[in-house]
């Protein structure tokens, strides 16, 4: 009779074990990073001045991204990006953008978060 008992306890501990980690996890691992332009930026849609943001990929599709402020109080945009990988880590963030003349802001390419092998590139 002891072993049947001690089997449903082992189960009982598994299951609460479980449990317990599955919830650990579940928090908010969207990818953000904060960033700051010293010149005018230009992205689809419109042209952010010179200040920090935060961008950040929704939790739900990570090939969406949003443009907020500095506090995450204002979002500036939405955006669609796919991945983009690169052969090389980097602990820094890399950002590339592109000149397309000297008298308009740079366009916002795409940027790898620090340690990461893949980045995200708007569309």
């Amino acid at each position: 009779m002891t072993a049947p008992k001690l089997y449903v306890v082992i189960g009982l501990i598994l299951a609460f074990g479980l449990l317990f980690g599955i919830v650990a996890y579940a928090e908010n691992t969207s990818p953000q990073m904060m960033i700051r332009f010293s010149a005018p930026v230009h992205i689809p849609g419109q042209v952010l001045p010179a200040r920090t943001y935060l961008l950040k990929c929704t939790n739900l599709d990570e090939s969406v991204v949003r443009i907020f402020n500095a506090d995450g109080t204002r979002l500036y945009a939405t955006l669609q990006a796919i991945p983009a990988g690169r052969s090389i880590t980097d602990e820094d963030l890399v950002i590339t953008v592109a000149a397309p003349d000297s008298d308009s802001p740079n366009f916002l390419v795409k940027w790898f978060y620090p340690g990461s092998l893949v980045g995200r590139e708007l569309v």
